[in-house]
């Protein structure tokens, strides 16, 4: 099991997260808020099989939906050495897709789940956007974001964390998670766009590998206690080592690689709270009704 956060993806110039977390923040700095550019921005790869990207290329017109939707050619790109396809480079617009930019973050509403994306709470770390009325609600999700400049509240992750206990190392053990905010008590008039944008960088900011590795190793053994068999290593299995890939990587894959490397960890891992049903039903109870509610904004 891989996780793509900790590798590099040398096809396309990104490296491992702590490392591009890093430069994301930093270009997000050279512009302020009220500097940046007064519409949404989307850049990528549409012709993946995902039709809700082929209906966001409709929504490309900067007056009549307040959005720019780019077509992102990864053949130019390498051959021009990826200087417009920098992910640091792409935070100078107020409204974005990527979260760790500081800009108000509109999510189309997924499928799917990333392993973190459970804990982004719409109004505090993003602007939910429905995947019907698309270029609609991005166009009212611009024009609100535009009308809310003024920086009156400061979400951060930190709200959510009730007490966190360390070893005597000073490593995380355990972290104990505060009851619900409601932030269905916030209404849209005094929830800024900054706000939320700092919300969201701050959420991604927290997001470390040495907590992701653990929440693997969970991953891992809490699925294989549903397995009805023993595995057994085929006897022509080898095991592969960091030698063993550089010798298929070329100069940039190697490059990639060596600031890829990791470590066993010098402490064990953080420990899950005991499930609680009632918290996560009312959790997502809440999450689904703020949504609802936003997205009754748009259509009024």
């Amino acid at each position: 099991m891989l996780n793509k956060w900790s590798i590099f993806r040398p096809e396309v110039n990104i490296g491992p997260w702590d490392e591009e977390f890093s430069n994301i923040k930093e270009g997000s700095q050279a512009r302020s808020w009220k500097r940046k550019w007064p519409v949404a921005y989307w850049k990528g790869n549409p012709d993946v099989g995902a039709p809700i990207r082929e209906e966001l290329l409709k929504c490309n017109h900067s007056r009549l939906w307040r959005a720019q939707i780019l077509r992102q050619d990864w053949l130019t790109e390498v051959k021009e050495g990826f200087e417009k396809s920098k992910l640091s480079k792409q935070c100078d617009y107020r409204l974005k897709y990527i979260l760790a930019c500081g800009s108000l973050p509109l999510i189309i509403s997924p499928e799917y789940d990333d392993f973190f994306s459970r804990g982004l709470f719409p109004k505090k770390n993003y602007w939910p956007i429905p995947a019907t009325n698309l270029c609609n609600s991005i166009k009212y999700a611009v024009e609100w974001g535009n009308a809310h400049l003024d920086e009156l509240t400061r979400i951060r992750v930190s709200d959510l964390i009730d007490d966190i206990k360390e070893d005597n190392d000073g490593n995380t053990i355990s972290i104990t998670i505060v009851g619900i905010i409601s932030a269905s008590a916030l209404p849209l008039s005094v929830v800024e766009a900054g706000a939320i944008g700092r919300g969201s960088q701050d959420f991604m900011g927290s997001i470390n590998m040495a907590r992701v590795y653990d929440y693997m190793l969970h991953l891992i053994t809490e699925y294989s206690k549903l397995l009805k068999f023993k595995p057994v290593q085929p006897s022509s299995a080898q095991e592969v080592c960091a030698e063993s890939l550089l010798c298929y990587a070329d100069q940039t894959q190697t490059k990639f690689l060596e600031r890829s490397t990791s470590a066993p960890s010098s402490s064990p891992p953080c420990m899950f709270q005991p499930p609680d049903s009632h918290f996560f039903k009312s959790w997502l109870q809440e999450k689904n009704n703020i949504i609802k509610d936003m997205q009754n904004f748009v259509s009024t």
